[in-house]
């Protein structure tokens, strides 16, 4: 799976609420098109950026597509895809029945999957050629507060933003030390899509994501959603469970 195994705990920022509820009480979503840039940089590197497009349909199903990279996540089916566009293979694994907290208004029920992070030399690649790795899990623990940031216009929408710092682990590769994260999660409550999310680690790592060029009310097929035919399915263990 390739760097969509490393991800995985950053996929998981799912909508608890929609997972949770009947199926007579999920909530709607509108249906919409969206660019999506993610921009992830290192303390030593130059900023990597990718641009990708991002679908959602009324159910909350959601597609993110960045270079060969394709993640679908299924809300209603509990279930999310990635799939390896070069072999033709779909890696499947079950949803949580819940999700990370603290990244903004009212739970998770605003946070699509992030996407993949951008891929060595996408733009400005690193000087060893390859990315660096993900932040670390969460640790366990209560959770953290959220500062309430008020709010501000983005792409012609009103967003609430919210900021939580967090401790992290610290990254094997270096030599302890209390490490830090802060992320910022911009969101419109009337699209329930976060418009900007950036997190910015103590030791120099930063990413950010944010949707532009929003296509509201679009016509979205639903075969995005599905495997495509000639796609093998093949099982990937259950992603761990979220902190509690």
């Amino acid at each position: 799976m390739k760097q969509g195994v490393l991800w995985t705990g950053m996929i998981l920022i799912l909508a608890t609420s929609l997972l949770a509820a009947p199926a007579q009480e999920r909530p709607t979503f509108e249906p919409l098109r969206a660019k999506i840039v993610v921009e992830h940089t290192d303390a030593n590197q130059q900023p990597a950026t990718e641009t990708g497009q991002f679908y959602r349909d009324a159910e909350g199903r959601t597609r993110v597509e960045i270079g060969s990279h394709i993640i679908i996540t299924d809300p209603v089916a509990r279930t999310r895809y990635d799939l390896d566009t070069e072999q033709h293979v779909a890696h499947k694994m079950p949803l949580p029945p819940g999700s990370p907290r603290g990244r903004g208004p009212g739970g998770d029920a605003f946070m699509p999957p992030p996407p993949p992070p951008p891929r060595a030399g996408a733009n400005g690649p690193p000087a060893n050629g390859l990315m660096p790795p993900p932040p670390p899990p969460r640790p366990d623990g209560p959770p953290p507060e959220r500062k309430d940031l008020g709010t501000r216009q983005i792409e012609g929408l009103t967003a609430h933003g919210w900021e939580v710092t967090r401790p992290l682990p610290p990254r094997p590769d270096t030599t302890g030390g209390n490490v830090t994260e802060t992320t910022q999660t911009w969101v419109s409550e009337e699209l329930k899509l976060p418009l900007v999310m950036e997190s910015l680690v103590s030791d120099g790592h930063k990413h950010s994501r944010r949707f532009t060029e929003i296509q509201r009310h679009a016509a979205v097929d639903a075969s995005l959603f599905t495997v495509p035919a000639g796609y093998e399915v093949v099982s990937a263990p259950p992603p761990p469970p979220p902190p509690r």
